[in-house]
């Protein structure tokens, strides 16, 4: 049917092994698992199925150019099968192989991704407007899922990391200038000195004024 096709394909796309797989086995159990079925109708079961992996395989950005087509051999393996049970076993270790071949290069686009993130960071982290939303419309994604991307390559959430950044930029200045709080807090993205004070509390332990006097001792600063 259409719409196993349809969801076969997208399972194959997307690298989803589990449901690849659950899919393929309902298509076999409608289609082989009758009494005295001949090799040649399974067979030909095969190659439809092949045309759908084909389309998956060609919507794969890359899939021909990294030459993974030609290493899987589809209709090779399949051909040289005997028996119906060894062209079940053939597809489903084919399946395996594309789902887990997309899965690993997904897996490299979205680190991609998300050191392109960092980048970007690092580069505007004294701008007092970047968020989460206007860092998922820079890199034309939905922000929930970039935020959920962010974390899960990240081990850390997109706005903790650019609290990360601002705090350790902020800890170079306090050794590094004479610069008050108020411009420090400024010059790493913060308008309020009191929301600087308080993430840089967080994140180091101690007030930026004790940071400052704890890193310069003979330095007569009041803490603020």
């Amino acid at each position: 049917p259409m719409e196993k096709e349809f969801q076969m394909i997208n399972s194959l796309k997307s690298g989803d092994e589990e449901t690849g797989l659950a899919i393929l086995d309902e298509i076999f159990s409608h289609n082989l698992d009758q009494p005295r079925i001949s090799l040649q109708t399974a067979r030909c079961l095969m190659y439809d199925i092949i045309g759908a992996v084909m389309k998956a395989l060609n919507d794969i950005s890359d899939a021909d150019e990294s030459g993974f087509l030609d290493s899987v051999e589809i209709f090779g393996r399949i051909d040289k099968c005997t028996t119906v049970l060894s062209m079940k076993r053939e597809m489903i270790a084919v399946f395996q192989e594309i789902c887990r071949n997309t899965a690993n290069d997904r897996g490299g686009k979205i680190g991609q991704t998300v050191d392109k993130v960092k980048e970007f960071i690092q580069a505007y982290y004294d701008d007092p407007n970047l968020n989460g939303a206007a860092i998922a419309e820079r890199f034309h994604l939905n922000q929930s899922y970039l935020s959920n991307m962010f974390k899960k390559q990240a081990g850390q959430g997109m706005l903790e990391y650019i609290a990360t950044i601002r705090v350790s930029k902020a800890m170079d200045l306090l050794v590094s200038t004479e610069d008050t709080l108020e411009k420090i807090a400024e010059a790493v993205g913060y308008i309020n000195v009191r929301t600087f004070s308080r993430t840089f509390l967080k994140y180091v332990g101690i007030s930026p004024g004790k940071y400052r006097v704890s890193q310069n001792p003979f330095d007569g600063e009041e803490e603020r």
